[in-house]
């Protein structure tokens, strides 16, 4: 006797569960430092899964398992949606806060040395910028002389002087007209809302019209006549330090002839000449 036993089974379809991972709810990231996250531990026990959506401040940032992203200082918070093939979908978020950095200014640069009291003077002044959160778009500075202060504006965006745009290195350029006093003073700082950098400054002679004249003929020309001077003393010098040698020589020479006279091979009785005459009486 044969029994037959059917039983139906139904599979119910199930949604996707979204999952972060690589950071916690709440974690502080230093400023600078590049937010890492992954859906991978998402799952859907269909295995159906076939979207992912990060989301940030309400806009989709990227549809990868995996998101990397520099955010701004302050808390963000970051969302996950997971979606499978019917359309189900799961979501999940965290709230990272980001520390704040301040502005830091070095390698201040001048593209001249000195300038000429009221001559017209293009100048290229650069300075490079260092802000880890990436949040600082001004950099100011001052030209000051003989009580008079002008203001100098810096960019970094490939314009007007500055070579690259964004790599840091902030430029400034227009013509100085400086007059009264000695010295010009250049004085360069970074703003970052509340946040102001300490000073660069550099310091350069002011130099009367007229009076470049002799720098210029000490460069010009009294320059290479002093090399060329030099150039004729250390051959003279040579040349005499030759002769010295060569009459040193000859002495050497006659001072060895001396030492080879034997009084020996002399005769007997006989007397030496000598050149010297004997005065007559």
């Amino acid at each position: 006797m044969v029994r037959t036993h059917t039983q139906t089974i139904t599979v119910l379809e199930t949604g996707p569960v979204a999952v972060i991972s690589g950071m916690d709810d709440g974690q502080y990231l230093p400023p600078g430092q590049m937010a890492i996250l992954t859906a991978e531990n998402s799952y859907d026990y269909d295995e159906d899964i076939v979207l992912y959506e990060w989301i940030v401040d309400g806009n989709v940032v990227s549809n990868s398992q995996i998101l990397e992203i520099m955010l701004p200082p302050g808390a963000t918070r970051i969302d996950l949606m997971v979606k499978d093939s019917r359309g189900d979908y799961s979501t999940s978020s965290v709230n990272i806060t980001v520390g704040s950095s301040a502005p830091k200014l070095s390698d201040l640069s001048i593209s001249i040395s000195s300038i000429v009291e009221s001559r017209p003077t293009e100048v290229v002044t650069t300075v490079r910028l260092e802000d880890l959160d990436g949040t600082t778009e001004i950099v100011r500075g001052e030209l000051i002389y003989g009580g008079v202060s002008d203001s100098m504006f810096f960019r970094d965006d490939g314009t007007n002087g500055d070579e690259v745009a964004s790599d840091g290195i902030w430029t400034s350029r227009f013509a100085w007209v400086v007059s009264g006093g000695s010295w010009v003073r250049v004085e360069v700082w970074a703003i970052d809302g509340d946040l102001v950098s300490p000073d660069q400054v550099a310091t350069l002679p002011i130099i009367e019209s007229g009076s470049e004249g002799l720098e210029s003929w000490i460069v010009d020309l009294g320059l290479p006549i002093m090399l060329t001077s030099m150039a004729l003393l250390s051959i003279f010098g040579l040349a005499n330090r030759r002769n010295r040698i060569s009459e040193i020589a000859k002495d050497i020479e006659v001072i060895e002839g001396w030492s080879s006279f034997d009084p020996m091979e002399m005769e007997e009785g006989s007397e030496p000449e000598f050149n010297s005459q004997v005065p007559k009486e």
